[in-house]
C-alpha cells in the first residue's frame, strides 16, 4: 500500500485553516478556523497589448466538510488520483504538558480509487527521534506506529488498520506515545466518542 503525504488531505483547506497552520512553521501559533472571505475581483481595464504569461498552477482541491460527530469532523476532497474521504480528530489531552509543540492530528481515511479504507495515520506537531517506532495504545492492545522525520506517522503494518480501528469503537480514548527528536516521551490522548458515526459518514461519502 503507498502512504499518502498527509499534508496532501489538508492544502487548501479553508475549512480547516488550522491545520494548514499547524503543518506550517513551528512558529505558527494554532487559531480556530474562521469562515473563507469572499473578495470580488478587481475591475482593470483592457491594456493595448497583452504579454503573454504562464499558465496558473492548478488550485488543490479543497476539503469540504460533511458532518461533525463527537470528537470527530468528516471531510471529503476530489483530487487528480480521485476522492478521498477522511474523519479526523485531535488530542483532548498532551503529556506531559507545558512543553512546546504544534497542533497534533489523528486521520482515518478512505481513497476508494487506490482501494485504501479505513487508513489510520498521525500528524505529530513535533519532529520523532529517528528510527524509533512509537506505539498506539487501544485498551489492552499496543500497536507500532512508524514515523517520519516530517512528523507524519502511520500503523507499520497496514493490515493492523482495520483491527485497530474496531478496538477504537469500544474503547473511550486511545493513547499515542512517541519519543521525540529531543528525546522527550510524549503521549497524545485521543476521545473516540463519534468515531463510529464519523466513519459512517466516511463510507457514504467514499462508498
Amino acid at each position: 500500500m503507498t502512504r499518502r503525504p498527509i499534508r496532501t488531505l489538508l492544502v487548501g483547506a479553508t475549512l480547516v485553516a488550522s491545520l494548514v497552520i499547524a503543518l506550517g512553521p513551528a512558529s505558527a501559533q494554532t487559531k480556530k478556523p474562521e469562515p473563507a472571505k469572499t473578495t470580488a475581483p478587481a475591475k482593470t481595464s483592457t491594456p493595448a497589448k497583452t504579454q503573454q504569461q504562464a499558465p496558473a498552477a492548478e488550485s488543490p482541491a479543497q476539503p469540504i466538510q460533511l458532518g461533525s460527530f463527537g470528537s470527530w469532523a468528516v471531510y471529503a476532497s476530489d483530487t487528480a488520483n480521485g476522492r478521498v474521504c477522511y474523519a479526523l480528530a485531535m488530542p483532548k489531552d498532551r503529556q506531559p504538558a507545558g512543553l512546546t509543540r504544534d497542533q497534533a492530528y489523528l486521520f482515518v481515511s478512505s481513497r476508494p480509487q487506490e482501494n485504501v479504507r479505513d487508513e489510520i495515520s498521525f500528524v505529530l506537531g513535533f519532529p520523532p527521534k529517528e528510527g524509533a517506532d512509537a506505539q498506539l495504545v487501544v485498551g489492552k492492545t499496543t500497536y507500532v506506529v512508524s514515523t517520519k522525520a516530517q512528523g507524519n506517522a502511520w500503523l507499520k503494518s497496514p493490515k493492523d488498520d482495520s483491527a485497530a480501528i474496531e478496538l477504537m469503537k469500544k474503547v473511550p480514548q486511545i493513547q499515542l506515545k512517541v519519543t521525540s527528536k529531543r528525546g522527550n516521551a510524549l503521549t497524545d490522548i485521543y476521545v473516540t466518542a463519534g468515531l463510529a458515526q464519523a466513519l459512517d459518514q466516511v463510507k457514504k461519502a467514499c462508498p
